[in-house]
This record gives structure tokens, C-alpha cells and sequence, in this order.
């Protein structure tokens, strides 16, 4: 009995010597926080008393605290917040701006914000944590090590901002770090490779994911322990990849020891055990064990409820999850009621969240939305909706027009916000973004030049850093002083009542099918999703549309390839092979039109105009060009039809103040001096190995059309009229004068460079960088002759009615989940204009100035609405060619379509 007395004094007197901070940390590093907290708080109001309350023993427990607050499923507060900001504040004074201390407190505090679901804070402490072991600390001890781990932290704060592909690639060089200073085996090194893991799913790479997350798990368990509860969220994830794939049976033992392993460490009613629990009910509800599952999703709802709270992420992932397994067990009301109220939540929070952000940063949150990466109910809502149709479109199609383009309606806000806000610090901030958006857009079109690929890159990525962060102080200014948006407000009930009389409404939409049945269990509940479309038309003062489903998004996508390689066809060779030309397209468009317009007849048939909001590949499809019968088109013997951004476009407010009055009209721009430069017929800039080496042909053609133009424009009394052209067509007068006029007519060259001609360095993150108009002087500076899409998106054309782009291939751009088309058409809409007159294919000089001379008779001498003198302009080339014997392939007469406002 006296030894063992004698053992536990001497056991209890060496945990007394055992420093606070050192016992904190081995809690910490089992996991557990929230014993840890208490005793932090204590060390740190024993450092303030003994040592004051800018000391570095106040510094370490400080630091101590902000890790243990960094437990995923908290929510932010001003206490935590001011804790961040304190503890980096001290650590600056203490330690300097580039010392490693300020670094590994920043990192801290990044993780602290991201963990806690505010991301948007965590990316510029973490970026500049990356700066400081770059310019300052190469030389410290086991750099490469603490570098690896610096890069974790900012490829996670790119994770939780949904920029996936940076957040990869900087896990895979931080894990080639760990492998280069041979600390492949620590734990970091498991970590790294277990998130590393997560973004190769997150970019569909299966099996870089699967490998990545066995090596992980070897790691986690050598290093930890069998029993470690980051063992158990390697499982977890690893089940989820599963369950991805389909493979739901392979995933519920690793899931349901996941579970095991959480709920052991942290507790019964921890968050981090809700989302264990979510993942293996899920699972058990496609395997068809729903005896098994609905328990689960019950403890996981009461522990969500209760902690973080019934509004966050974390709870809508819940509930999108909970709409799942309900769909699959045939509970279809209750799948509806969750699936609705999981998509309203992640809505309502990006909706905020953008307010902060740069447009390029919102767009990352979208596509992760639209692409499942993220919590979504939509797929439920819409996959219920094709299985029940008619009956079960209302909350399905309510849902979908209040989540379309949200990040356009933002960008647009706050464009609108900035007209009239007369506040000097805001100015400067507008000032300071023009600036930055131009020296970007330069930089991308003026191409790397005599600078190495490395060089030209780091230009690029600084360049692209300067812009995000002036459009984010920007935001967060006008936030103080703008009319918020009200956001989702239009819905369903809206755009019903919006609708003219004798019009119908079809708006299409691509999204992740799964086949559920109505009240009653899936036939196949392991079965994998697939893209595809479907269609809501919707009459007047309808409270429930039709829903028409479409069938596969692949095949209705090589569909509308196939129809667009014979336009191209032809356009290659023009006339050279008519009769047959004709007879390929009209081939190719018949099988396109069976799939997605055939379909819609009987609930359009009657309906003089059709209103179409169009959805991935099928926005660079023309409807009206669509063969009917033996020789005609729809355009002959269908609706009238007109195409919308989003369904809200019916709702679009009459412009604000004094409409503008007058047109600009621009064409034939002097490229360069040469006088030998060759005369081009197709307006484009395609076919190009590298955009800088080319070279753009002059246009003399164009110059007539805007002479026709500008004479129509005169006779009708609409106003004066500025007509440029030659060295006069320049980008700085069209920014000098756009915002002044009713109507732009641009007649040049236009370009979308697609995968196989984008300079280097410029990517889908700045996508309206990669579109634009040639104007004059680009052969010889491509900065001061190209305006791109990304300039015109900061101009300010409220007063622009109608932007007319007379060029080749307008209408195209980089197509973004939930967000539409990201080139020309989306820029001029997004600085105003409420009408983009645009071309869906290559366009020749003659038929381009004949189908202009048409559209503006219509519009300003007989006043036809867009709608209609759009229509007329394309049957009017289409019924002189049929009456002179010509060729009717739509290349001819169908490649402009208008986008916006029809009246």
C-alpha cells in the first residue's frame, strides 16, 4: 500500500511540473477542445495579472485560446472576432510584420474564421502568413517543414472560399515539401494528404482522391493511433467518396466506425458527431436500411438545432442530406419541405457573404453551389419535380428563379449603388478598381512577351490580387450607404404575374437527376445521378408550370456541337456545296430540335411569343433556326421568341432618370497603319494559335453598315448620331462616349477565346477577361485596341437601351453553373444595358449589314418592340433568299439572337 501512495505523490507531483501551456497543447493535439478552453482562459488571465496584458506570455496564451476556438460548427461573435484581431495586433508589436511568430499567429487566425463558417476574413490573413515565409523566413530552421504547413493553412482558407483548384494545387506542393525535407510520415503530412484528397473529389478526380486519402489514412494511423479521431474523419471522408460514386454498401463500415471514433472523442452532442451521424444515414437510406437511417437523422437535427444553430451551412448540408434520404424512401412532401429550406438557407448566406467579396471570389461559391460541392436542394426539388410534373413544379421552379445568377444581381447592385452615391471616398474606391481592372485586362492582352513564364504568371497573379482586393473594399463601402438587395424577393408568384397575355414562358435548366419516385421508395436507391435538363413552361398567372423533362445533358450537348460544327462548316467554305450544306444542318438540327423543342409544343402550341431562359450548352442554340417540316423553320411557322437572362428579366425596372438619347455607332476601326492589311468578311477572331501573334484585318464592309445605320437612326428622329470609324473607332472614345448614348452599334472584329487560344496565365477565374471587341490601334498595342468584357463590365451604361455587337461570335463566353455566360453578352448587362443584340456564329459582312438595315427599319421607323424587329430581320434575309432560290442554311439569316428586355 505505501509504494503505491509513494508512486501516485511522485506521479502527481511530475504533472505539477509539467508547464500549463504543454498540457494544453497534448489536449489540443488529442482533440480536445473543449476541456482545453477552460484551461486557457485561466493561463491566460494569470499572464495578464503576472506579466501585463501586452507581454509574449499574453501573446502565447492568446494564440493557445484562438486554436482552441477553431472547432468546426462554432459561429462567430464580436468576443471572437476582437480576439483575432488582438492577438495579431500583439504579435506585430512584439515580434515585427515579418517575423514568424506574426506567420503562425496569422495562420491561426485564418483557421479560426473559416472553421467558425466566415471564410471570407480567413483568405488575406492566410495570403499574407504565404508572403512573409516567402520575402522573409527562408532561412529559419526547418523552413521547408513550417512553409508546408503555411501553405496548408492558405489552401485551406481557399477550400472554405470554394476556390478548389488553387486550394489543390497548394496542398500538392505543401505535401511535396513535407516529402522533399523528409517529414512525409509526420501527421501534417496526413492532414495535407487527406485534404489534398478532398479537392481532387471536389474536381471529379476519383481516383487521385482515393489514392490520396489511403496514403493519408496510413499516415493517421501510424502517427496517432488506431483509435484517433482524425483517423475516424479520414474514414468519413472516405465513405463520402464513396457514396459519391454510388458505391453506398463499400462506404457504410467506414462510416459507421467514423461515427464510432467521433462520438468517443468529442461527445454524444458534438458537431462534429451531427455530421458523422448525417453521413452514415445517408448512406443507410441508398442502401435501403431506413429503419436505420431516420435515427440518426433524428440525433443529428436535435444536435444541429441546438448547436450551431438552425441558419448556418452546416445545418442546411443537413437538411439538403435529411431531403435525400427522404426522397429515396418515397417520403416526397417531406423530402420537398427540407430540400426547399436547405437551398433558402445557402442562398440567404451567400447573399450576405458576397456582399464582401470581388465578383471573381462570389463566382467560386456559385459554381461549388451548382456543381453539389457545396449544400444544394435545388437537384431534390427539381428531381421530384420531373418524376410528379405538372403537380409538383411550384416549389421546384420558386426555388430555381430565386438561385439563378444571384452573383449577377449583387455585381449589379452594387454597379447601381455607385451612380448616384456622390460620397468622395467611394469615388475613389470606384477610381481605384477602373484602374486595377484595366491594368489586369492589359496585362492579360499584351501577353508575357520577352518575360519568362514564371515572371508573366507572378505578374498576373499580383495583378489579379490588386483588382479582388480594391473590389472588396468597395464593397464593403457601399454596403454602409446602398439600398440592399432584397434578396430572392422575385419569385415563382412574380414573374407569373409579370408574364404578357398570350405569351408562355419556358426556362431551362441543367441539374444533377436522381430517380426518385413519388411516395413511394426508389426503385434503384444506389443508383448514381447523371446531368441533365428539363423544362418549366409557364403561362400567365400560373401558380404551378408544366414540367417537361428532357433527358441527358451529354447527349443534348454533343446535340447542340453538331449543329454548330455545320454552321461552321459552312461558314469555312461559303456556297461551295450548298444543297448539301443545307441538308447536314437541317439533319443535325432536326435530331436537336426532337429532344428539346418537340417536347414543349403541346403546352406552348397557340402562343404567339415564347419567352426562353436558356441553361448551359443550350444558350448557344438559336430556336428560331430550328427546321419544321420539309423545308421551313420555326421562325416560319412557330412563336415569336425572345431570350432571357433569367426569368427576372421580366420584372426589369424601366431605367432610372432621363432615358439617353442619340447612338454611337462604330465600325471598320484602323487595326494598324499597314496599307496592305487584307479586307475581312467574317468578323472574328478565331482559328488562332496564341492571341498575341495575331492580327486583325480591316473591316470596309462594317464602315457601310454603320453609315446605313446611322442614315435609318437620322430619318427616324431618334436623336444625333456619333459615328467613328478608322483611327476614330478607338477604345478610349467608346469609353469616353458609351454611357451617354440610347443605342451602341459596335461592327468589328470580336473574340472568345476558348481552350486552345487563351494567352498564358489567364484562367477561368477572370472570365470575362477572355472575350472582347478589337477596336482601333490593336495590331500595334493590344492594351490600348482591346476592350475586353472585364472593361466593359465597370463602365457605367445605365442609359444603354440596346448594345448591338456586330461582330462574329458575341453571344459566346466561359458557361458558369447558376450564372449563365460569362463574356460580351453578361458585361454590357452587368454595367446597364438592358438589351444585348448578339451573334450566335460567325458573321459575314453582307448579310450582317443586310440584317441590321432591317432591325433598326423595324425599331426606330415602324417602333416594333426588340422582340419583334429582331424576328423581322431574320425572316426578312430568310424570305429574299428563299425567293431568290438561295440557300437557306441559318448562317445566312439566324445567327443574331437578343438577350434582356423584349419591349
Amino acid at each position: 500500500m505505501r509504494y503505491c501512495v509513494l508512486i501516485f505523490c511522485a506521479a502527481a507531483a511530475l504533472a505539477q511540473t509539467v508547464p500549463p501551456e504543454q498540457a494544453i497543447r497534448t489536449l489540443l493535439d488529442a482533440g480536445s477542445y473543449r476541456e482545453a478552453e477552460p484551461k486557457v482562459r485561466a493561463l491566460l488571465a494569470d499572464s495578464e495579472t503576472r506579466n501585463g496584458k501586452e507581454s509574449a506570455e499574453v501573446a502565447l496564451a492568446l494564440d493557445l485560446l484562438v486554436e482552441t476556438l477553431t472547432m468546426p460548427g462554432g459561429t462567430m461573435n464580436p468576443d471572437i472576432r476582437g480576439l483575432a484581431a488582438r492577438v495579431i495586433a500583439l504579435r506585430e508589436k512584439l515580434n515585427g510584420p515579418e517575423s514568424r511568430e506574426l506567420a503562425d499567429t496569422l495562420n491561426a487566425a485564418a483557421s479560426l474564421y473559416w472553421s467558425r463558417r466566415e471564410p471570407v476574413p480567413s483568405l488575406p490573413l492566410a495570403q499574407r502568413a504565404v508572403t512573409i515565409y516567402e520575402s522573409s523566413l527562408k532561412g529559419i530552421p526547418n523552413y521547408e517543414r513550417e512553409y508546408a504547413n503555411t501553405l496548408q493553412s492558405l489552401a485551406s482558407a481557399q477550400r472554405e472560399n470554394d476556390d478548389f483548384k488553387a486550394s489543390r494545387d497548394n496542398f500538392a506542393k505543401a505535401f511535396a515539401l513535407y516529402e522533399k525535407s523528409g517529414n512525409a510520415e509526420i501527421r501534417e503530412a496526413g492532414t495535407c494528404l487527406n485534404n489534398l484528397a478532398s479537392m481532387q473529389a471536389n474536381l471529379m478526380d476519383f481516383a487521385g482522391a482515393t489514392e490520396s486519402y489511403a496514403r493519408a489514412l496510413v499516415i493517421e494511423e501510424k502517427t496517432l493511433g488506431p483509435e484517433h479521431p482524425y483517423v475516424g474523419f479520414t474514414m468519413n471522408n472516405m465513405g463520402a467518396l464513396l457514396a459519391r460514386q454510388g458505391k453506398f454498401a463499400e462506404a457504410v463500415p467506414l462510416l459507421t466506425r467514423s461515427l464510432k471514433l467521433t462520438e468517443k472523442r468529442f461527445g454524444p452532442d458534438a458537431p462534429r458527431t451531427g455530421t458523422a451521424l448525417v453521413q452514415l444515414a445517408n448512406v443507410l437510406a441508398h442502401v435501403g436500411k431506413y429503419d436505420e437511417a431516420w435515427p440518426l437523422f433524428v440525433r443529428a437535427k436535435d444536435i444541429y438545432s441546438r448547436s450551431p444553430g438552425e441558419n448556418t451551412l452546416t445545418f442546411a448540408g443537413f437538411m439538403a442530406a435529411y431531403s435525400q434520404a427522404y426522397a429515396v424512401a418515397g417520403k416526397s412532401t417531406e423530402a420537398i419541405e427540407a430540400a426547399a429550406r436547405a437551398e433558402t438557407i445557402v442562398r440567404d448566406y451567400y447573399a450576405t457573404a458576397m456582399r464582401g467579396l470581388p465578383e471573381r471570389e462570389a463566382l467560386l461559391h456559385a459554381a461549388a453551389r451548382a456543381n453539389t460541392n457545396r449544400a444544394n436542394g435545388l437537384n431534390v426539388l427539381l428531381s421530384l419535380a420531373a418524376t410528379r410534373g405538372s403537380a409538383g413544379g411550384g416549389t421546384a421552379m420558386d426555388q430555381l428563379i430565386r438561385s439563378r445568377a444571384n452573383v449577377f444581381d449583387e455585381m449589379a447592385a452594387r454597379h447601381r449603388a455607385s451612380d448616384d452615391t456622390g460620397d468622395p471616398a467611394f469615388e475613389a474606391l470606384a477610381a481605384a478598381l477602373g484602374q486595377a481592372r484595366q491594368g489586369l485586362a492589359a496585362l492579360v492582352v499584351r501577353g508575357k512577351g520577352s518575360a519568362s513564364t514564371e515572371a508573366y504568371a507572378a505578374e498576373l497573379r499580383q495583378a489579379g490580387l490588386e483588382k479582388d482586393e480594391a473590389e472588396r473594399k468597395l464593397a464593403a463601402h457601399s454596403a454602409r450607404f446602398r439600398v440592399l438587395l432584397a434578396e430572392s424577393r422575385i419569385g415563382l408568384a412574380d414573374v407569373s404575374a409579370a408574364l404578357p397575355q398570350g405569351s408562355v414562358l419556358v426556362s431551362f435548366v441543367r441539374y444533377v437527376h436522381s430517380e426518385y419516385l413519388w411516395n413511394v421508395p426508389a426503385l434503384n436507391p444506389g443508383e448514381v445521378p447523371a446531368w441533365s435538363y428539363l423544362a418549366f413552361v409557364l403561362h400567365p398567372g400560373e401558380a404551378n408550370p408544366s414540367v417537361v423533362p428532357l433527358g441527358s445533358s451529354k447527349e443534348i450537348g454533343e446535340l447542340v456541337r453538331a449543329v454548330r460544327e455545320k454552321v461552321a462548316e459552312e461558314a469555312n467554305n461559303p456556297g461551295l456545296a450548298p444543297k448539301r450544306s443545307e441538308r447536314l444542318y437541317r439533319d443535325a438540327a432536326a435530331r436537336l430540335r426532337q429532344k428539346i423543342w418537340d417536347p414543349l409544343i403541346p403546352f406552348v402550341k397557340g402562343a404567339p411569343r415564347v419567352f426562353i431562359v436558356a441553361d448551359g450548352e443550350l444558350n448557344l442554340a438559336n430556336f428560331a433556326a430550328l427546321p419544321e417540316g420539309a423545308n421551313e423553320y420555326l421562325i416560319e411557322t412557330g412563336p415569336m421568341i425572345h431570350y432571357l437572362s433569367t426569368e427576372r428579366d421580366l420584372l426589369a425596372p424601366a431605367p432610372a432618370g432621363p432615358q439617353s438619347e442619340g447612338l454611337l455607332a462604330i465600325g471598320n476601326p484602323a487595326f494598324d497603319r499597314r496599307p496592305e492589311a487584307l479586307a475581312a468578311t467574317l468578323r472574328g477572331g478565331a482559328n488562332c494559335s496564341a492571341f498575341q501573334d495575331m492580327r486583325f484585318d480591316r473591316l470596309p464592309a462594317s464602315a457601310r453598315e454603320v453609315a446605313d445605320v446611322a442614315a435609318q437612326w437620322k430619318v427616324s428622329g431618334s436623336g444625333e448620331v456619333l459615328a467613328l470609324t478608322g483611327a476614330s473607332a478607338s477604345k478610349e472614345a467608346f469609353r469616353l462616349q458609351a454611357g451617354h448614348k440610347r443605342v451602341l452599334h459596335l461592327a468589328s472584329h470580336g473574340f472568345f477565346l476558348d481552350s486552345g487560344c487563351r494567352p498564358e496565365g489567364a484562367t477561368a477565374s477572370n472570365p470575362l477577361l477572355l472575350s472582347g471587341i478589337v477596336l482601333a490601334g490593336a495590331n500595334a498595342s493590344r492594351a490600348n485596341g482591346i476592350l475586353t468584357a472585364e472593361e466593359i463590365a465597370g463602365m457605367n451604361l445605365d442609359g444603354v437601351d440596346w448594345a448591338v455587337l456586330s461582330a462574329c461570335d458575341t453571344a459566346l463566353g466561359q458557361y458558369l453553373p447558376g450564372e449563365g455566360v460569362f463574356g460580351l453578352r453578361r458585361a454590357f448587362q452587368q454595367a446597364g444595358a438592358r438589351t444585348v443584340i448578339m451573334s450566335l456564329w460567325p458573321a459575314d459582312d453582307a448579310v450582317t449589314r443586310a440584317w441590321m438595315h432591317v432591325l433598326y427599319q423595324g425599331r426606330f421607323a415602324g417602333h416594333l418592340d426588340t422582340a419583334k424587329s429582331v424576328q423581322q430581320a431574320s425572316l426578312s434575309l430568310l424570305r429574299a433568299r428563299r425567293k431568290a432560290g438561295d440557300s437557306t442554311h441559318p448562317l445566312y439569316w439566324g445567327g443574331f439572337i437578343a438577350t434582356g428586355a423584349w419591349k
